[in-house]
């Protein structure tokens, strides 16, 4: 059984239930993210998100961190681009007390100033900890000089400058701002009943944030490439390239399944035409795979590989000379039924968990203000063949190139190497 509900207060709730396991699931997304926030404030939904543990009318941050490990330590919270969620999964029949524990951390917290000047060192020391990762740094940059001047290509943990300088005023003032009724979806899965989990969310949420009659409309603009290079110099025997293309939002019905396929063809298993291309033949890389980035108004279509320096060059041609193969030469019966049946057994497995229902039905929610249904993904997955996936692959314009470089010192330019200019 599955529901999609909206309160009174234009609060909603998505609602999906498990019979067959023990657990529960609980995600309070809002509708904010780094894409809400200017460029003095990026990096504040994150901030606000440490801050709810930060001490409540009822608890000290201590106690809430000892309320969360008495639900067994499975609640958290995450930022991204385009949400803010609070989230904990439980033994069913300590589902009120979750319940309770994310109403008492988004509706009751107070924001102590000095927890924040505590909590500021835990961030400021977070964005080192990312920056130390090289892998994900090469994708930051990406989307930093992919989204120039545009809030959803700067970083969620903000930057050191901007962090330094939010005041306790500034993170109250944004939490006022964003976090009202409109802007919220209760997502629930797992063995819990329809009226339970309608009369729990009624009891801890329902009329507790400021009324909101719509949601709070997103600020985001399509974008017109041109070809790009970032390089950023690290002492690292790792050399980690990501590159990217222009492709559709996260509301192209066509071509959204087309390019799960086409990830799936070309960098999404063992078999898959860049593992075995630059792995398996050429030995040039450990890791190589693709992946979509879907925004609200573009998305960015991108290929990665973690190789050496030196191998930098013939990394690049490989992967240009994989995607004219294919482009070229087209896919295999055989290879076509491998990529779907991948897709297919890890799209269902992974939502064996209420966990992972939960974050589907919260994400979907919010983008599209309606119930997810796995059925209909799995369908329009089936719906697609190997000359979508090969229409959606020659689509892509090369000419836009967007490429990014982190590791050693290197003078090569890397669009030229691709053929990008």
């Amino acid at each position: 059984m599955k529901k999609y509900i909206s309160f009174d207060d234009n609060l909603r709730m998505a609602y999906f239930h498990c019979p067959n396991l023990r657990s529960v699931s609980v995600g309070i997304y809002v509708n904010t993210g780094s894409n809400n926030e200017t460029a003095e404030l990026n990096g504040i939904s994150h901030a606000l998100e440490h801050m709810m543990f930060k001490g409540t009318k009822r608890s000290t941050a201590i106690e809430i961190s000892q309320k969360g490990d008495l639900l067994g330590g499975r609640v958290n919270a995450a930022t991204s681009g385009y949400y803010t969620l609070f989230y904990g999964s439980v033994l069913d029949y300590l589902d009120e007390q979750l319940f309770d524990y994310l109403s008492e951390i988004t509706t009751e917290s107070v924001f102590p100033a000095e927890e924040w000047e505590r909590e500021r060192k835990v961030i400021l020391e977070e964005i080192s900890m990312c920056e130390d990762d090289y892998e994900d740094l090469a994708f930051d940059e990406l989307m930093l000089k992919s989204y120039p001047d545009q809030s959803i290509g700067r970083p969620v943990l903000g930057t050191r400058e901007t962090v330094s300088s939010f005041t306790i005023d500034d993170i109250r003032s944004y939490y006022t701002a964003r976090y009202i009724s409109g802007n919220i979806v209760i997502s629930v899965a797992g063995n819990i009943t329809f009226d339970r989990a309608k009369a729990l969310a009624e009891k801890y949420f329902v009329g507790r944030f400021p009324y909101s009659a719509k949601l709070n409309a997103f600020v985001e603009r399509p974008f017109d490439l041109v070809p790009m290079q970032t390089k950023t110099f690290k002492d690292s025997s790792q050399a980690n390239l990501v590159i990217g293309f222009p492709c559709c939002d996260m509301y192209d019905e066509v071509n959204y399944y087309r390019l799960s396929c086409l990830s799936s063809l070309l960098g999404g298993s063992m078999s898959s035409r860049l593992f075995v291309n630059l792995r398996e033949k050429k030995g040039l890389c450990y890791n190589v795979y693709t992946f979509t980035t879907y925004m609200r108004a573009n998305g960015l279509y991108s290929i990665y590989v973690g190789t050496n320096a030196k191998q930098i060059v013939q990394s690049i041609h490989a992967i240009r000379e994989t995607l004219t193969e294919m482009l070229q030469g087209g896919v295999s019966k055989t290879e076509f039924d491998c990529a779907q049946a991948l897709r297919n057994t890890n799209y269902t497995l992974s939502f064996e968990n209420s966990t992972n229902i939960m974050r589907a039905m919260g994400k979907y929610a919010l983008n599209f203000d309606d119930m997810f249904d796995l059925d209909k993904e799995l369908a329009r997955n089936n719906e697609v063949t190997a000359e979508d996936a090969l229409e959606a692959l020659a689509a892509l314009d090369m000419t836009k190139a967007q490429i990014s470089y982190v590791g050693e010192k290197i003078d090569t330019d890397l669009l030229e190497v691709f053929g990008g200019k």
